[in-house]
This record gives structure tokens, C-alpha cells and sequence, in this order.
């Protein structure tokens, strides 16, 4: 990667005639010794190194087999496996969980305890998966599936229950976070730079999570607002 010109690099390129020894860039002259040429070079290689190594810190191999081992709690494909299939169905990817999230974890923050037991969640796999069969519950959509197992077996399968809420409330992109960022500037704006954090907070929710303007009630809530507290904006001269 650090070899290989990038976009813009490349469109100066593109835009630099080379005219003898000299090189020009519209009315510019450009001079440049070997030396300097390794310079650019040297830095240009030491920052997509930095960029890789902050990437691979970010989001190592073994997080990213963590959140595709997930997909195996839909069961969505497990109608169409042979009978003979059905206790080794899922098995691989459910010991990629049990890894991570059967075993104490020790991070620069400190030691996290393990959140399910192994052997435990092992045996519920396999009554899990008959339960699902046996009586035909619905697994093309994993919260609904989980909803049902939730309410008629959180007892029989405590473990995998917990796995299942670590599977629907886990980020797997950063649309969301992007999605705030953007509301934020919205709001926040070089005109109203002295808006506090809270009202900043309520405002980004009513704009990502509040109902559209046509079916907002704003006399309600006009009318909230109002009975809070005593506002002058109401008082009669």
C-alpha cells in the first residue's frame, strides 16, 4: 500500500509537467533533489504503517470471528440439515463464543469475568436446537426467535440467552455513531455554539429518535413545557 500512489497523489502527478530538469506545476516551479523525494517517501511509508497498526489494534482477527460466529444463533439454516447433521450443526462457531466470552478476559482496563459457563452452554446448544425444531418456532428473524426462547425457556437456557443479548445490542457497524456525529453538527452550529450538553442531548434524540413534524403534537408539547415552571413569556403586562 505504502508503495502504490494514492488518489490525489496521483492527480498531482497528473497535473505536474515535467519540462527538462525542472518540473512545473501551472505557473510554479518545482524543484526537488533525490533526497527529499526519499523524505516524502519515508514519511508517506511510516504513516500507512501507523494507520495499519491502529487498524489491527482497533478491530483484531479475533474480534471480527467473534462477531461472525453470532450468525449461528439465527439457526436459519438448520430446517434444512439431516437429522444425522443436527448435533455437530454450529458447534465450530459456538466454541469461537465460548472462547471469548467463556473465559475471563484481561484487558489494559483491567480483568472481565467470563459471562456464561462452557460446558453449560454446550449442553443447551443441543437442546436449543431441538426445541426450535420440535416445535417449529419461526428462525427467519433472530430477535423473534430469541423473544420466543426468552419468554418459554430462559430457564432451560440461561446461557444461551445471554449470548443472544450480546448478539442484538452488538454494534456491527458505525452507521449509528456517524449518524449522531452529523445530528450534532446540525445542531451545534458556529450560530448556536453556547447550546449546553444536556439540551444538545435532548435535541439529537428528538431529531433521531422523535416522531416526524407531521405527526408531532407541538400544543402538548408547548403545553409541558409551559407547566415546568413559571415563564415570564406568559406573564400578562
Amino acid at each position: 500500500m505504502s508503495k502504490l500512489p494514492g488518489k490525489h497523489q496521483q492527480e498531482l502527478k497528473e497535473k505536474i509537467k515535467q519540462e527538462g530538469s525542472d518540473s512545473t506545476l501551472e505557473e510554479h516551479v518545482i524543484q526537488v533533489n533525490d533526497n527529499q523525494k526519499s523524505t516524502v517517501q519515508k514519511a508517506k511509508n511510516d504513516l500507512v504503517v501507523a494507520l495499519e497498526a491502529n487498524f489491527q489494534k482497533r478491530f483484531p482477527k479475533e474480534s471480527m470471528s467473534v462477531i461472525a460466529a453470532f450468525e449461528i444463533l439465527s439457526l436459519r439454516f438448520l430446517s434444512f440439515i439431516p437429522s444425522a447433521e443436527i448435533d455437530n450443526y454450529g458447534n465450530e462457531k459456538l466454541e469461537v463464543l465460548i472462547e471469548h466470552y467463556g473465559k475471563d478476559q484481561e484487558t489494559q482496563n483491567g480483568v472481565f469475568a467470563a459471562v456464561i459457563d462452557g460446558p453449560a452452554c454446550r449442553r443447551e446448544w443441543n437442546i436449543a436446537k431441538r426445541l426450535v425444531l420440535q416445535q417449529k418456532y419461526p428462525h427467519d428473524k433472530m430477535s423473534l426467535l430469541w423473544k420466543i426462547m426468552y419468554q418459554n425457556h430462559k430457564d432451560v437456557i440461561p446461557n444461551l440467552i445471554v449470548l443472544a443479548e450480546l448478539a442484538l445490542i452488538l454494534p456491527i457497524h458505525t452507521a449509528d455513531c456517524e449518524r449522531g456525529f452529523s445530528n450534532q453538527n446540525l445542531m451545534k452550529s458556529k450560530s448556536r455554539n453556547r447550546i449546553g450538553d444536556a439540551a444538545l442531548n435532548h435535541l439529537i434524540l428528538l431529531s433521531i429518535e422523535g416522531k416526524p413534524l407531521e405527526g408531532f403534537d407541538f400544543i402538548e408539547s408547548l403545553s409541558a413545557w409551559k407547566a415546568q415552571k413559571d415563564r415570564r413569556i406568559f406573564h400578562k403586562d
